[in-house]
């Protein structure tokens, strides 16, 4: 009988063990939620996905998007218009009302300056000569006789050119 009564206290023991790591568990999970939740998160994944879901063309380089992304920011700020944060951002912002937010925000010409060379670099150059119609490119062709290639080039050019 002893050995009966030390089975039915090990398993007390077991079922009360059990039922205590069940509450520290939950115990632990209600207090690390909200602390993880508090944590800064590192939102590099989501601002590139952004990039694409743009439309962006060119090459992602996080501080000229998010600077450009910060003048969107700013002017949804001024006037809490959900339509002006969006436009301002449409097509890779190059949409008119980027234009407007850079007006409103009261931003330099230097600036501007070099807000137009970081459009140039995320939305790609509008202008592939600039790379591929220089002298320099054309030297290459000429030192690499691809001359029977520079109908496939033209077309490749033309294509990149539109976007």
């Amino acid at each position: 009988m002893p050995a009966d009564g030390s089975h039915r206290i090990a398993a007390l023991a077991a079922v009360t063990m059990c039922s205590r790591n069940i509450k520290i568990s939950v115990v632990l999970f209600l207090v690390l939620i909200p602390i993880f939740a508090a944590l800064p998160h590192n939102h590099n994944l989501s601002k590139r996905s952004n990039f694409f879901d743009l439309e962006c063309k060119g090459i992602f380089n996080k501080t000229m998007f998010f600077r450009l992304d910060r003048i969107c920011e700013d002017c949804y700020q001024l006037f809490r218009e959900t339509s002006i944060h969006r436009l301002c951002k449409a097509n890779c912002f190059v949409h008119e009302t980027f234009g407007d937010c850079l007006k409103v925000l009261l931003i330099d010409d230097e600036e501007i300056s070099q807000l137009q060379h970081y459009l140039k670099v995320i939305n790609g150059s509008p202008y592939p000569q600039e790379c591929f119609g220089s002298p320099f490119f054309n030297a290459c062709i000429e030192a690499l006789q691809l001359h029977e290639e520079m109908d496939k080039y033209n077309e490749w050019r033309d294509t990149l050119g539109r976007k």
